[in-house]
């Protein structure tokens, strides 16, 4: 497993309709890399939340409407970013399937279960367009993710940007979203889609789109809390 090291960024709509025009897309552009894919993230759990608690997550993505993955993540404390995933093809209109994983995370996640089923907790529904930028020596994965995040009868619009550094200095990541940041408008957002999906989940007001988050920051030091480095398998 080697290191990423990537942002995420919220914008406006009308920040995700210039986006990939902006000037500091379109001079580092490498167009043969762009990319758009329709995704939709389920996520389950045991009805009182006992791989939350546990700080494990379940995931099914359904890509382009027919492949499936059933996905488990898991994080070793609490603040870290999920630190450790294990991927399986999942069968199309199947419940979440609780074999087939490395033997270890099937019997953590039987553990867990304690015989009760997983349910349906959170399901983001979104377009993922994205790009590879070259600055310099370094190459950046540009992605702008729109759509919706759910649960339950609660719902928050979802218009997220993300850098992710696949090769180079971590500093022309933060350059490009320096420049970036003077073109459109682009606001930190410290928690993953899940994270504002279990906001929704228990019940609180959802934070909409950027009107008093705080402007990325002017410095690569003063960034670095919205920096995740997390292992990429």
């Amino acid at each position: 497993m080697g290191k990423e090291i990537e942002m995420k960024l919220l914008t406006t709509q009308a920040g995700c309709h210039r986006l990939f025009a902006a000037r500091t897309v379109t001079k580092t552009a490498l167009p043969v890399t762009e990319k758009r894919l329709s995704l939709k993230n389920i996520y389950y759990d045991t009805k009182d939340g006992a791989l939350n608690r546990e700080r494990m997550a379940y995931r099914v993505r359904v890509t382009n409407g027919s492949a499936y993955e059933a996905t488990i993540k898991q994080k070793v404390h609490p603040q870290e970013a999920f630190l450790s995933a294990v991927n399986i093809p999942c069968p199309k209109g199947r419940t979440p399937v609780t074999e087939g994983f490395p033997p270890e995370v099937t019997r953590r996640l039987k553990d867990l279960l304690h015989g009760e089923s997983l349910v349906p907790t959170v399901t983001i529904t979104f377009v993922r367009h994205a790009m590879d930028l070259a600055a310099g020596k370094s190459r950046v994965e540009l992605s702008l993710d729109e759509g919706i995040i759910e649960s339950g009868d609660r719902s928050q619009s979802l218009r997220e940007v993300e850098f992710e550094l696949k090769e180079g200095d971590p500093a022309a990541l933060f350059e490009l979203v320096s420049h970036l940041a003077g073109e459109i408008p682009l606001y930190p957002e410290d928690r993953s889609k899940l994270e504002r999906g279990l906001f929704l989940l228990a019940g609180k007001t959802p934070q909409e789109s950027c009107d008093d988050a705080v402007k990325v920051p002017k410095t690569f030091a003063d960034a670095a809390r919205f920096l995740r480095e997390i292992l990429h398998d």
